[in-house]
């Protein structure tokens, strides 16, 4: 049976392999190479300046769209989905973007009240593992950066900030939540290397206070590289005062320890499940 068919109606399919394995008993002695708020960096074998062209040209080509919210859009952060869901309805290049139903609030940190409101979990935002096929865009255009990933891509997307807008550098602009690493590895891979552009991120788990909070860990992207960090612990991407570029960055998502059979639609546990942590593992080259 595929994990559709496994899967409860109240559960992501995530949370169906984590019923059907001992997920919880294999992350338990599995520790991070990294502390909270710092990064892994490795590089890659990209040629940066054919990868600027093409996004360039994807800018004009394609119409990105900010994330959906029931409080409408925000026009500095725009997006392209690089994976969408085969079994939901819409465009594929904007399948991973928001939740109409959702605040900006509600979408960034799930709780049982959001959660109520979308309703079914399988094939909803929440629905990481849904979010399995690669996108007409993540296989032609950036198919050469796409084939470097060797485990099974989840949710994913070609993100700008926006030049000439405000909001981003605003203090509280952007802070999120993704899902645990275990769960999704996202490798954030930037197209344009600016000094205007940072990644904030908390040494623990909570919203900062202010701007100078101890607990911030700035950083700055070049590229060339692909960075990951605990992406469950809170942290944004921002501007420092108003950029007149956009930053453009590649955000890929995978299954860390399992893995996708496209001609069956099935997901299984990979030879990483429960020995290695997904940090490592993309330190190790096992992600690239």
């Amino acid at each position: 049976m595929t994990i559709d068919q496994l899967a409860r109606q109240d559960e992501t399919r995530f949370d169906a392999l984590k019923r059907l394995t001992r997920f919880e008993e294999a992350t338990r002695d599995i520790s991070s190479p990294v502390k909270a708020g710092e990064i892994v960096r490795v590089p890659l074998s990209l040629d940066t300046r054919e990868l600027e062209l093409v996004v360039t040209k994807l800018d004009g080509r394609y119409q990105f769209g900010s994330f959906v919210s029931s409080e409408g859009f925000d026009r500095s952060y725009e997006n392209l989905s690089l994976t969408f869901n085969p079994d939901s309805e819409g465009d594929p290049h904007h399948s991973t973007l928001g939740c109409e139903k959702l605040s900006t609030e509600q979408l960034f940190y799930a709780s049982k009240e959001s959660i109520a409101r979308v309703g079914s979990m399988q094939n909803s935002y929440y629905d990481t593992y849904g979010f399995r096929h690669p996108s007409p865009v993540a296989t032609q255009e950036l198919g050469f950066v796409t084939k470097l990933f060797k485990r099974s891509l989840v949710r994913s997307r070609l993100s700008f900030i926006r030049a000439g807008q405000p909001q981003p550098s605003s203090f509280f602009w952007g802070w999120h939540k993704d899902e645990p690493v275990f769960e999704n590895l996202r490798v954030n891979i930037h197209v344009t290397d600016s000094q205007a552009h940072r990644i904030q991120i908390m040494k623990e788990d909570r919203m900062p206070m202010n701007p100078w909070d101890a607990d911030i860990a700035e950083h700055r992207f070049e590229v060339g590289f692909g960075y990951s960090w605990d992406t469950n612990i809170p942290h944004r991407a921002c501007a420092i005062g108003m950029p007149a570029h956009d930053r453009a960055a590649l955000i890929y998502g995978v299954s860390p320890w399992f893995d996708y059979d496209a001609k069956t639609d099935t997901w299984a546990p990979n030879e990483f499940f429960g020995k290695k942590h997904p940090l490592q593992m993309l330190i190790d080259g096992d992600v690239l």
